[in-house]
């Protein structure tokens, strides 16, 4: 499957020699990896300068200029078993009697976990909740 891409009302300008548009694209129900297709073709245009993607439904979106792609981050961290992880970089050590989860746990007081960078949204994830994300393109 693929975006779908939606034009309306003065979605395309020219700026000088350069173009804009301004779209909303509704994500399907099956994330590849590396991200969804998003050609300057879909937006009237042969070359992307410059693309701008609004965050919606908990993502952050990036756009892969060298592969004209749209990709989605979520904040994420790997679990493994029960021991030790590494969490931005800083080790965490489970207590005993603690078993592999998907659950952090913070003692009354306790400090800000880093994360680390976000992660690219697996592949085949179902995206279709996520509609009507502004994106913003200068071309020509």
């Amino acid at each position: 499957m693929a975006l779908t891409v939606t034009k309306s009302g003065d979605w395309y300008k020219n700026i000088g020699s350069l173009s804009a548009a301004r779209v909303t694209v509704d994500f399907d129900s099956s994330y590849p990896t590396g991200g969804e297709s998003f050609t300057p073709a879909d937006v009237g245009m042969r070359v992307f300068e410059f693309v701008s993607i609004e965050s919606k439904g908990g993502l952050t979106y990036e756009f892969d200029y060298t592969n004209n792609k749209i990709k989605a981050y979520a904040q994420g961290v790997l679990v493994g078993s029960a021991g030790s992880e590494t969490l931005d970089d800083f080790p965490v050590t489970a207590g005993v009697g603690v078993t592999a989860d998907t659950h952090l746990s913070l003692k009354s007081g306790g400090a800000t976990i880093g994360l680390g960078a976000l992660k690219e949204v697996p592949n085949t994830n179902d995206l279709s909740s996520i509609t009507g994300v502004r994106v913003f393109c200068i071309g020509y």
